[in-house]
C-alpha cells in the first residue's frame, strides 16, 4: 500500500476540494476548477506535490492550499491551464519549498522537477538494468545510445559498464536535467543531446571506431510503439544489439 504520509495527504487534498467554491474539473463539459494532484514521495522521504487547474486561482484558494501543504511537503509546484488537456511544457511555478527533490539509485544522485519520469520501484529499475546488462553484453567496447532518454537514469546507472553513453530526447528541459544528473554524479564518458533516433543516430554511427560495438536501448510506458524510431535503429548497420523495454 501507500505510505501513510501520502494517504493523509490524498484525502485531506479531498477533503479541502469539497469545500472549496469551486468544483473538480469535468473533462466532458471542460468546466470546474480542479484537474489533477500527483504526490511523488522520494526514496529520501521528500514528498513534491504538483497541482493543475483549469485557470488561476483567487488568492483565498492559493492561502488555504498554503495552510494544508506547507509544513507537510519539501515542494509545491502549482500549473494552470485553460486548455481541454493537459500538455507537460505549459508554465509551473513553486508555490513553496524547493523546486526539486533528490532521488537515489545505488551510488547516483539525481534531481526531480515536475512531470520528470523516473523509476517509481528501484528494485524493479536496477534489476532491470541488470538484466540489461547481461543481454546486450554490455563491457568496456560498449558504445551505449539510449533513445529518449528522459533524465539520463539508465545511462548515468550503465555508466561504469560501457566504454561512453549517448543519450537522446526531442524535450530540451529533459536533456538540460540529464547534463545536471550527470554533472552532480561526475560522470565523464556521458553526452546528451536533444534529438531523435532519427535524428542523431547515424552521427553517432560515424564516430564509431571499428574496435567498439553500438547498442541501443529503448524503454518507453508508451502503449503505442515509436514505429519511426525502431525503423530508424533497425536501419542503422552499427547497431549490434538493441534492448527494447516496455510496460
Amino acid at each position: 500500500g501507500f505510505p501513510d504520509e501520502i494517504v493523509d495527504l490524498a484525502h485531506d487534498f479531498a477533503t479541502f476540494v469539497k469545500r472549496s467554491p469551486f468544483p473538480p474539473y469535468d473533462r466532458n463539459s471542460f468546466t470546474g476548477k480542479w484537474r489533477h494532484l500527483w504526490i511523488r514521495l522520494s526514496s529520501n522521504n521528500e514528498i513534491m506535490v504538483t497541482l493543475i487547474t483549469n485557470g488561476g486561482l483567487p488568492l483565498s484558494e492559493v492561502q488555504r492550499l498554503e495552510s494544508l501543504f506547507k509544513n507537510r511537503v519539501q515542494s509545491f509546484y502549482w500549473a494552470k491551464s485553460d486548455q481541454s488537456y493537459y500538455d507537460a511544457s505549459i508554465l509551473n511555478r513553486v508555490l513553496f519549498g524547493t523546486p526539486t527533490i533528490t532521488e537515489h539509485i545505488g551510488k547516483y544522485k539525481f534531481t526531480i522537477y515536475p512531470f520528470n519520469t523516473f523509476p517509481s520501484n528501484i528494485t524493479m529499475f536496477t534489476n532491470m538494468m541488470e538484466k540489461v546488462i547481461q543481454i546486450a553484453e554490455l563491457d568496456n567496447s560498449t558504445v551505449l545510445v539510449d533513445v529518449g532518454c528522459g533524465i539520463g537514469a539508465q545511462c548515468i546507472y550503465l555508466s561504469s559498464k560501457v566504454k561512453r553513453s549517448v543519450g537522446f530526447d526531442p524535450d530540451e528541459h529533459l536533456i538540460n536535467v540529464s547534463l545536471q544528473n550527470r554533472d552532480q554524479n561526475d560522470v565523464q564518458n556521458i553526452f546528451f543531446f536533444k534529438g531523435t533516433a532519427e535524428t542523431g543516430l547515424n552521427d553517432v554511427a560515424n564516430n564509431i571506431a571499428s574496435d567498439e560495438k553500438t547498442v541501443c536501448i529503448l524503454n518507453t510506458s508508451v502503449p503505442t510503439p515509436p514505429v519511426s524510431s525502431i525503423k530508424a535503429i533497425a536501419k542503422c548497420d552499427k547497431v549490434k544489439k538493441f534492448v527494447y523495454i516496455t510496460d
